[in-house]
């Protein structure tokens, strides 16, 4: 990319504390960052993870900038999540706490859980992972609302408890969930 096309790109996001995500040729994946600074061959980024969390910086060559994403709901709530490190990071893990091995296997875990929108699930179903919160816990299924990585719900379903391999609670893909699902719900969304 050529420096004088987004010169005026780059001194936004250092006079303004943009975040920007940045597309490289033969990458599948992307960089998202505060612009630090930049000359006529690189662009230097503060590098944010996907939970918020400074992971260094990181320079990009210009010519391998395919194309830079200015402002999409990713990026707000990314930004939102680094400006709010401190709040995320006060998430309680100790629910797992709550676990406690039973006779009654995984039905009686799930039932701890059921309508409690405090404490967020990691479930591993026939192989596939899903976040969210159980709604209803019947006896051989369970009604789960699957929460998005921005926190909004994406769908209700009905799975077979015997179809559960895996059940954790309040890890870090799941708190970032739950914390945005707690910031949409407070902002009406």
């Amino acid at each position: 990319m050529d420096l004088y096309e987004i010169k005026d790109l780059l001194d936004r996001s250092i006079n303004d504390q943009l975040l920007y995500a940045f597309y490289e040729y033969g990458d599948d994946g992307f960089y998202c960052g505060y612009v630090l600074s930049y000359n006529t061959d690189t662009v230097q980024l503060a590098h944010y993870t996907k939970y918020g969390e400074r992971d260094g910086s990181l320079i990009i060559a210009l010519e391998n900038i395919k194309s830079i994403s200015i402002k999409d709901e990713y990026l707000d709530t990314l930004d939102y999540l680094i400006k709010r490190q401190k709040q995320f990071h006060q998430l309680n893990e100790s629910e797992s706490n709550r676990l406690i091995p039973t006779s009654e296997g995984l039905k009686n875990q799930l039932e701890l859980y059921q309508n409690d929108r405090s404490v967020i699930l990691n479930l591993k179903i026939s192989d596939e992972g899903y976040i969210g919160f159980v709604d209803e816990v019947r006896n051989s299924c369970f009604i789960f609302t699957e929460i998005g990585n921005l926190g909004h719900p994406i769908v209700t379903n009905l799975y077979r408890i015997s179809d559960v391999s895996t059940m954790r609670v309040n890890d870090k893909a799941g708190r970032k969930a739950l914390f945005l699902y707690n910031k949409n719900k407070k902002d009406g969304l």
